[in-house]
């Protein structure tokens, strides 16, 4: 079995070149934060089961969503023309050379706080409470309602969907977006994937493999 890999500044890129499967991973390293000193510190166990719940849900809102479309003179290409080939999302919990350091914070369940991804610092700012559904409705009757898991809106930004890559990038319920009115979006307020949410990993890919070009081919 043959792979292609590129670690990169933010993920591991791992194209098996067998099967044709794409898994894009991100070594995650935690810091883990207290919003009182009257709160009891965080256990084992409590750090174990954030990153499975974390891991769960960025794998059911991302992973195996996209299937992408190869052209090109590679053999590579040449092989999987024509296929549709599965991209993979995950994280690990590492102790040492992450991609991203993660400062997560116990906090009340009644408290709610703003997270967000420093592209630039590779910092991800989480709570314990970003596994919570959150809903919110639009539209001029409010009959417009979505839902999300914050934490699979963050890891959206961390695979590229950030202002300072390209500011239509940036996160869509902002005014200033394009996509503002695209309520249903996963980096709007809903959970739903866009093509142009794997516009930084398909530029990523296109460096790997000489000579293939690969485009989103099935979106779920």
């Amino acid at each position: 079995m043959s792979h292609v890999t590129q670690d990169t500044s933010w993920c591991v890129i791992d194209i098996d070149t067998a099967t044709g499967k794409i898994v894009v991973l991100e070594r995650w390293q935690y810091a883990w934060k207290l919003q009182s000193p009257k709160m009891t510190r965080w256990t084992l166990a409590e750090k174990q089961a954030f990153h499975a719940r974390a891991e769960r849900e960025i794998w059911s809102a991302w992973s195996n969503k996209a299937h992408l479309k190869v052209e090109g003179s590679s053999d590579f290409a040449k092989r999987f023309s024509g296929r549709q080939i599965p991209v993979y999302m995950d994280i690990r919990w590492v102790l040492a050379k992450p991609h991203w350091t993660v400062n997560v914070t116990k906090v009340p369940k009644d408290v709610i706080k703003l997270s967000r991804v420093d592209w630039s610092a590779r910092i991800i700012t989480l709570d314990t409470n970003d596994f919570q559904t959150r809903q919110e409705c639009f539209g001029v009757d409010r009959n417009i309602c979505v839902s999300q898991v914050p934490v699979a809106h963050e890891f959206g930004h961390t695979i590229g969907n950030i202002g300072s890559i390209h500011r239509e990038r940036d996160d869509e319920y902002k005014l200033t977006s394009p996509y503002v009115a695209d309520f249903h979006s996963i980096m709007h307020r809903g959970n739903q994937l866009r093509e142009r949410h794997f516009a930084h990993l398909l530029t990523e890919l296109y460096e790997l493999i000489p000579d293939t070009e690969f485009t989103l081919g099935r979106l779920q």
